[in-house]
């Protein structure tokens, strides 16, 4: 198996979609939630690798289940949703990923795929730092990092990634550290 997967979705057909490409594919989907609520308790109880997450959920927004379950687990999650104007508020929360509606099926596994890599660097985030919070705001700089390193050096994330933490590295600083003082100097030559 690829990974086991949650479906968090109030709409009907939706998840039906979703899970019949993700088991074409080899993933496993161990549960489908139609509130926020339901969502919460199937991931506590199915420990999934990633949640599929509509933000438009009855109960609890899936913003703020997203929130909850990064300051529970992590988990990494990819927002389903059709309103991209939410992407900021969903990846201060933790999102790694996006699946907008209406989806091609191809486009599904990419964005799992995709989700998974940035939560594999999310965590080497999260084991600098004490606490929950303290690596959602540590990933924040660590994303427009790797966004500003991409854009001078036309690099994808991965690369840009990789030499953030070479950066780190070198200067004995944690990856926190080297991003803000990166998208510091970066400020400063824009000026």
């Amino acid at each position: 198996m690829l990974a086991r997967i949650v479906i968090a979705e109030d709409n009907w057909l939706t998840p039906t979609v979703l899970r019949a490409e993700l088991e074409t594919h080899g993933y496993e989907v161990v549960g489908v939630a139609r509130t926020g609520t339901e969502a919460l308790e199937l991931c506590r109880r199915e420990f999934p690798e990633v949640v599929l997450m509509d933000i438009g959920m009855p109960e609890i927004d899936g913003i703020e289940v997203t929130r909850l379950l990064m300051e529970e687990g992590p988990t990494c999650v990819v927002m389903v949703t059709g309103d991209s104007s939410l992407s900021q508020a969903s990846e201060e929360a933790g999102a790694m990923g996006y699946l907008v509606k209406p989806f091609l099926p191809d486009e599904i596994g990419a964005a799992v795929e995709m989700a998974r890599e940035r939560f594999g660097r999310f965590q080497e985030v999260r084991a600098e730092a004490p606490d929950a919070h303290e690596a959602l705001y540590a990933w924040s700089a660590v994303r427009r990092a790797i966004k500003a390193i991409g854009d001078r050096d036309r690099v994808r994330d991965e690369e840009a990634f990789a030499r953030l933490r070479q950066t780190a590295s070198d200067r004995a600083v944690t990856l926190r550290q080297a991003a803000e003082a990166l998208v510091a100097g970066e400020a400063k030559l824009r000026s």
